[in-house]
């Protein structure tokens, strides 16, 4: 082996460690354009060798991450805090409201 092969795969990661956003698809199941939005939004790790317009890979730890995640949220029901009620167009208050404003035929003058 020279040394230049050496170097290489010193640099470059072993290629079972990562995933490709496909696989990690496969292998979550999660949609494509989940993952895809998370690793825009930095919420899944990634790895790019060769620069920013070049493939995406992601560390299989993640996938632990995903599942630990999807645990959590299938284990825990979800309620509505005070903070979230609002108070809506019918006048209940248990329903929680759309976000943004109030559109211009419900404000009173």
């Amino acid at each position: 082996m020279s040394s230049a092969e050496t170097l290489d795969q010193a640099v470059a990661p072993p290629e079972s460690a990562y995933l490709s956003p496909a696989e990690f698809v496969e292998l979550s199941g999660l949609s494509l354009s989940t993952v895809r939005r998370y690793l825009r939004d930095g919420c899944l790790p990634k790895f790019q060798p060769g620069g920013s317009r070049c493939r995406v890979l992601i560390p299989r730890v993640a996938l632990d991450t995903v599942e630990a995640a999807d645990r959590k949220s299938v284990g825990e029901p979800k309620t509505a805090s005070s903070s979230e009620t609002k108070h809506t167009l019918g006048g209940s208050s248990s329903e929680v409201a759309p976000s943004g404003p109030a559109p211009r035929w419900l404000k009173r003058r």
